[in-house]
């Protein structure tokens, strides 16, 4: 079984034995049950790292994406006191990943490719609620800070290209670029997974006994993932894995630090 195979295992074992966590506080859980959607932004940090024989002539850098998100919510929340509450959230959300980077001489003779695939992610955290204003039994206007773990998926995307001036062909020759060894290598985004910590912090507002909104602000910070997204955390770092910009790049995201806005309106009972 090689190493791919292995992590995303592990990542499935991992996720199952989340949900059957979730399940099992369903025996003793005495307050609330919460379900909602969710929407909102993705803004997402680049480090990306290139070899190959086009990867000193990068134009311009790997600039930050930011991507809309939309999504299932699932929660419970219980109250410890008349002004602090303890709760559970988990979160299925579709977004997108991509960044765009450009090779050549200058700004008018350069390739930009713009990179793009579909990611869903998953979170699974706790968190408490403070009251921050008096109101009538059945409202509350809170703060919320908490704790969890995330998922990435993403699933194999697409590459564009588009040439400006005479692109990278005044970097290296026709010759050379044919006689590269990477010229025969195919390109894409491939299958890759992300695994991670995250803080939250945010504000919820209860209407009544059912309805409730919550916006949250999450900070996730990679783990570690596939060969092809992330250092791999048990072989050799400068194995770049399968992902290809180009036949002339290769390319690793090289943890993807994301930062997320989440709306979510919901039901409790």
């Amino acid at each position: 079984m090689n190493t791919m195979m292995k992590k995303i295992y592990f990542l499935l074992a991992f996720v199952a034995m989340t949900q059957l966590a979730d399940a099992q506080w369903l025996v003793f859980w005495k307050g609330d049950q919460r379900m909602g959607l969710d929407a909102g932004m993705n803004v997402s940090f680049y480090n990306a790292k290139f070899v190959g024989p086009l990867a000193g002539t990068i134009v311009d850098d790997v600039k930050m994406a930011v991507s809309p998100s939309v999504g299932l919510h699932w929660g419970m929340e219980k109250d410890l006191n008349k002004k602090t509450a303890f709760g559970f959230n988990t979160d299925f959300q579709i977004t997108s990943t991509h960044w765009s980077v450009s090779f050549g001489e200058n700004s008018s003779n350069n390739v930009l490719y713009k990179v793009k695939s579909t990611t869903l992610n998953m979170m699974e955290g706790i968190y408490f609620a403070f009251d921050i204003k008096k109101m009538k039994r059945k409202k509350k206007f809170q703060a919320l800070a908490g704790v969890g773990v995330y998922e990435d998926i993403r699933f194999k995307g697409k590459i564009s290209e588009e040439v400006s001036g005479l692109g990278y062909a005044t970097v290296l020759s026709a010759s050379e670029l044919a006689m590269s060894a990477y010229a025969s290598e195919d390109t894409g985004i491939p299958f890759s997974f992300d695994f991670g910590v995250d803080v939250l912090a945010g504000i919820q507002y209860r209407f009544n006994e059912n309805f409730f909104v919550q916006g949250r602000l999450v900070y996730m910070l990679p783990l570690f993932g596939s060969d092809s997204s992330l250092d791999d955390f048990t072989s050799n770092s400068d194995d770049f894995g399968k992902s290809k910009l180009n036949p002339f790049v290769w390319y690793r995201n090289d943890k993807i630090n994301r930062i997320s806005l989440v709306a979510t309106i919901g039901f409790r009972w």
